[in-house]
């Protein structure tokens, strides 16, 4: 199969969860080793995110989603899936 790079659209959901809200250093740079492979990025907070930690992230997400922390984590994908489905 040849895969047209112009149609092609791929999506990450990224689950996140620090009591505190602090996004570590290794975020970041995973999402730095994945630039150019995704389209959209949807960062899926359980609970805080603090304004720190989305100024690190801003030039890798597409969107931000912060969530109450219930339910398991599988309703942050849904969540994030959603989320990403309403805006398509």
């Amino acid at each position: 199969m040849i895969l047209n790079k112009d149609k092609l659209k791929r999506a990450i959901i990224f689950l996140f969860y620090d009591k505190d809200g602090i996004v570590d250093d290794y975020i970041p740079t995973l999402f730095q080793g994945l630039k150019g492979f995704y389209d959209k990025l949807c960062f899926v907070a359980n609970g805080k995110l603090s304004e720190e930690g989305e100024e690190k992230l801003k030039d890798y997400v597409t969107d931000f989603l912060v969530r109450e922390n219930k339910g398991f984590d599988v309703w942050g994908y849904k969540a994030g899936l959603e989320f990403l489905a309403g805006k398509n």
